[in-house]
């Protein structure tokens, strides 16, 4: 693959939790005009539960998207999920980058990469182990600027789409304990475990639509979204922070969104200047990115 130089811009678990309480995120602040308009909002028509699990400013951000006159600029992230996608260990080190035959050793994976921590920089791309908030286990991101030649082979000849532009492959280990912040290292030899144990892990592909349209509603699988509804009619809280790919400076990185629903294969959420939608498909998954400046998150 091309170099890059790109370093990942991410939040450890600690920091994504403190920017849910006091929000974070480096978006220019709302104009004069539109600070009064916030301020004018009334909390009519919030139910309790949706004022107890929302805090002020994702109210308020949930109003703001509700109230963009869409079309927006958008951009669509498709992960794909087959048996061209699923690691083994005789295809690991092509997903990883490295030449097929690389001894099955993390060290041996990681030779020409440098490695800090959770992360790893090599000529190919990055490198990132993350927690799985919503779940168990830990994920490592594999950010490519564009898929090698060994990996485009690899998935033509199982009949898949090898897509152009930067691709990311996610790959789970499930029964990883997340207590403290695992080194890649270390994940690598538990996934090599685990590969030795169960012959395959599942993995996801995700990669970018060229010029996709620009609806006129926030769209999922079952339909418009509509963010403001959710404030009268919601009984529960189904938000947390999760991790969702956005592409920036040329990789598909995970971003730190703030949720305010992930129920039915669907969610939505906040990052600064963006409304985030994600659902799951027969495919795999789908995530939108509408631009929002006004999105603040604080």
């Amino acid at each position: 693959m091309p170099a890059v130089g790109v370093r990942m811009r991410r939040l450890a678990p600690l920091g994504l939790a403190a920017c849910l309480l006091v929000g974070c995120g480096a978006s220019p602040g709302p104009s004069a005009t539109h600070s009064a308009a916030r301020n004018r909002q009334s909390s009519s028509g919030i139910s309790a539960a949706a004022a107890a699990c929302f805090p002020g400013w994702e109210q308020t951000d949930l109003r703001i998207a509700q109230a963009a006159k869409l079309p927006v600029p958008m951009a669509e992230i498709v992960g794909t999920q087959s048996a061209a996608t699923s690691v083994s260990l005789q295809n690991l080190p092509v997903w990883l980058g490295d030449a097929a035959g690389t001894p099955l050793t993390a060290g041996a994976l990681l030779k020409g990469f440098t490695v800090q921590g959770q992360d790893a920089t090599g000529p190919d791309g990055v490198l990132s182990v993350q927690p799985n908030p919503l779940g168990n286990g830990l994920r490592l991101y594999v950010e490519e600027v564009g898929l090698t030649p060994a990996q485009r082979t690899q998935l033509t000849a199982a009949a898949a789409p090898a897509p152009s532009g930067p691709v990311t492959l996610v790959i789970p280990v499930p029964g990883f304990a997340q207590g403290g912040l695992a080194t890649i290292s270390a994940f690598l030899q538990a996934l090599l475990a685990t590969l030795k144990a169960g012959g395959e892990s599942s993995a996801m592909l995700y990669s970018v639509v060229p010029n996709p349209p620009n609806p006129s509603h926030y769209q999922t699988p079952a339909g418009p979204l509509q963010p403001a509804a959710l404030l009268s009619r919601l009984t529960s809280c189904t938000a947390g922070p999760a991790w969702y790919l956005q592409e920036t400076g040329g990789l598909l990185e995970p971003v730190p969104v703030f949720l305010a629903l992930a129920q039915g294969g669907v969610a939505f959420g906040f990052a600064p200047g963006f409304l985030m939608v994600a659902a799951r498909t027969a495919a795999g998954r789908q995530i939108y990115w509408y631009t929002e400046p006004e999105i603040s998150t604080q």
